[in-house]
């Protein structure tokens, strides 16, 4: 089912806006020059009606939604890179320099990740690859701290003295017991971790920390709508009811 839910939205994001101009800014002066009561109103092919500059709200619903996919995978993407990487190093690393790095990544992952962007993302500018790489930045830490522990359970498995005693060379094992170990590791970890990314994107975009106009993203779209509560509460509603199932669908069986 959450597998059908994230494809059914993947292709709301991307054929949403087909049909209409597909731009979340173009006005509709039909709908400006309407009386005050029709403002918000569902006519003229606007399935969700328009905002009070004319623009068509499930354009802007869809773009959204396209928007914040596009920050929690390209986030995703660089914390399964980044944390794959620093998890091999803790798991090689020995001695003192290990414990270092190991205890320094448990010192970050315990500060909010939230909180971190906000503070880094308010000083580096905003866009979406500012946005996308601090989020996979710092959540690069559970999914280095997920590979170190598997990295390290594999290299003390008691069946590769077994493989050794015939012959296994070093790459052999590496390809067959290293690199599936990792690979699972970062998958779980990754899965655990795109929720946390997607809710963290909506936040810095309600607070207008995500991406600038004429980007999209749900959080900004719940900004937007909140101001629009009283005579148009689909403005919030139906963001909402996105995010909500956005993080339906990436919810981990795991």
């Amino acid at each position: 089912m959450t597998r059908k839910l994230a494809l059914f939205l993947v292709v709301l994001a991307v054929a949403g806006p087909l049909g209409s101009s597909g731009d979340g800014y173009a006005v509709d002066w039909r709908a400006l020059d309407s009386p005050p009561g029709a403002l918000y109103g569902f006519a003229g092919g606007h399935w969700l009606g328009t905002d009070e500059l004319g623009r068509d709200l499930w354009v802007r619903l869809c773009l959204g939604l396209r928007g914040s996919i596009a920050v929690g995978v390209f986030a995703l993407l660089f914390a399964a890179l980044l944390g794959s990487t620093l998890g091999v190093a803790m798991g090689i690393l020995r001695g003192v320099a290990g414990g270092l790095v190991a205890r320094a990544a448990d010192i970050l992952a315990a500060l909010p990740v939230t909180l971190l962007a906000l503070v880094v993302i308010s000083t580096s500018g905003r866009g979406l690859w500012p946005v996308a790489a601090t989020l996979g930045a710092l959540g690069a830490v559970p999914v280095a701290r997920a590979v170190r522990v598997a990295l390290l359970a594999a290299t003390r498995a008691p069946y590769l003295a077994v493989a050794r005693i015939h012959g296994a060379g070093f790459w052999e094992v590496a390809r067959w017991t290293y690199v599936p170990a990792v690979a699972a590791a970062c998958g779980t970890a990754c899965r655990l971790l795109l929720p946390q990314l997607l809710v963290a994107e909506g936040l810095l975009g309600f607070l207008g920390l995500s991406i600038p106009a004429p980007g999209i993203t749900l959080g900004s779209l719940l900004a937007e709508g909140s101001g629009r509560l009283s005579h148009a509460p689909w403005a919030v509603a139906a963001p909402t009811a996105a995010v909500f199932l956005l993080l339906t669908a990436t919810r981990s069986r795991a």
